[in-house]
């Protein structure tokens, strides 16, 4: 892009982010300069004060403490944060580039991708402010859109089988039903909170959900109000303790929350006895999609099929300590952090729902769940053990994922005789959630399949 673009571009964007509602109320208490770098040796500051821009060239030197990412600038009395990042002028293009490929579509994404965006310093700022910075780049991919502040998307229809009656013309009550369930696991006493919808009678196949990491049911409300798949499939989804509606056991407090393999695997199984679900297909995502190989390994004749989404072998890098921070408004930032997962061109609607949901996590609930999901399990060399023609195994992926990529579903497929699946194109992480449309589509075929498979 030439100096005199790049200058017409810039200053449309610092007008767009000044009349930009949700800037304006998410942005009043962040105070940062962020240096931008590029190897081609320019550099550029972008004034960040409560919710107002201003660019600048940047000085030829600074001090220390904002080389290291630490208070930096004189504008008020008060210190200022600092993040300087470097990269390549076309990578910077990259990150307001609206149609960016998978996996390089915004800041996260590109920190983690080849010759991407480099933190030079001020990772722990960049964390802080993660909200702030994820809409700047939002309305910068909006600016070079053409259109006016706010990320693309729209809010797509209900999807096919999911019959929603306009509520201005009457009310609607879902067929959907939430009940609790006690049960004793692992040595603890729970109080389970579940959903369901479908025929009620015990010949009906079974659906059981399970949700994302820091998550809850919730994700799953698309497919419970999907009539064409619960008109013939009872669907379960419950929330794990300390999640959602799921208060956590007695003592709670008295013990980091550090989510294991064997203490997960053991109350899904305990879950499906108390409820008396006969081989459900399991249909896991995220560190669910992960869990759904460990069923399959452990016990395949109890389930009637395995559903992964963004599931692997291992994980690695998922499990940080910076949501226990005292200055990280984890309420902000977890559901950011997880946002970048997602493909930017599904309904806003459905991507601001998985934000939402995020946003309402207990206290290190995210980070401990991530300890199963990124440290616990390990499949690497057992994986080749699971015998599909007694639990068939099904893994998809979307494209736009980072956490868990294609690749690394790609690599589970391959380890385990017989396990089918795919990409999914134009969605990420939260298929279920995030797209329900697209992802219906792939579900529907996968359920076919085990039913033809028990004629």
């Amino acid at each position: 892009m030439p100096t005199s673009e790049l200058h017409q571009w810039a200053q449309g964007w610092i007008d767009a982010v000044s009349y930009d509602a949700e800037n304006a109320h998410i942005g009043r208490f962040s105070r940062l300069d962020i240096e931008i770098r590029t190897t081609e040796g320019e550099r550029y500051v972008v004034e960040y004060d409560g919710g107002a821009v201003r660019a600048r060239p940047a000085p030829d030197h600074l001090d220390a403490a904002a080389e290291d990412g630490g208070p930096g600038g004189s504008r008020t009395s008060s210190p200022v944060d600092r993040l300087v990042l470097r990269g390549s002028r076309a990578v910077w293009c990259e990150l307001a580039d609206p149609g960016a490929t998978p996996r390089r579509h915004d800041l996260l994404a590109l920190t983690k991708a080849a010759a991407g965006i480099e933190v030079v310093a001020g990772r722990e700022v960049m964390i802080r402010h993660l909200r702030v910075l994820a809409r700047l780049v939002d309305v910068a991919k909006a600016v070079t859109a053409g259109t006016e502040g706010g990320p693309r998307g729209t809010v797509a229809p209900a999807p096919d089988g999911e019959q929603l009656p306009d509520p201005a013309v009457a009310p609607v009550v879902e067929n959907v039903v939430g009940r609790y369930l006690r049960l004793r696991s692992d040595g603890t006493e729970q109080r389970i909170y579940f959903e369901e919808a479908g025929p009620a009678d015990g010949d009906a196949p079974v659906i059981l959900a399970l949700h994302t990491a820091g998550a809850d049911s919730r994700q799953y409300r698309h497919l419970l109000a999907d009539t064409d798949i619960t008109s013939r499939y009872r669907v379960v989804a419950f929330d794990l303790p300390a999640h959602g509606r799921s208060l956590p056991p007695e003592g709670w407090w008295r013990r980091e929350h550090l989510l294991t393999t064997d203490s997960y695997a053991t109350l899904v199984r305990d879950v499906a006895d108390a409820l008396d679900l006969p081989r459900p297909v399991v249909l896991g995502c995220s560190m669910g999609g992960s869990l759904v190989l460990e069923l399959a390994r452990r016990d395949p004749d109890r389930w009637g099929g395995v559903v992964g989404l963004s599931g692997a072998l291992s994980l690695e890098g998922r499990f940080q300590d910076w949501s226990l921070h005292p200055d990280v408004n984890a309420q902000q930032v977890v559901p950011t952090w997880t946002a970048s997962l997602m493909s930017p061109h599904g309904p806003e609607q459905a991507r601001r729902e998985v934000w939402w949901i995020y946003s309402q996590g207990g206290p290190g609930v995210y980070r401990g769940d991530t300890y199963f999901y990124s440290e616990d399990l390990d499949l690497r060399e057992t994986a080749g053990s699971i015998d599909t023609a007694r639990c068939p195994v099904y893994l998809l992926t979307g494209e736009y994922d980072h956490a868990c990529t294609p690749a690394d579903t790609d690599a589970a497929r391959a380890a385990i005789p017989g396990a089918r699946g795919g990409v999914m194109p134009g969605v990420g992480h939260f298929p279920m959630a995030e797209n329900y449309p697209v992802f219906r589509t792939y579900l529907l075929s996968v359920l076919d399949e085990l039913a033809g498979g028990q004629e």
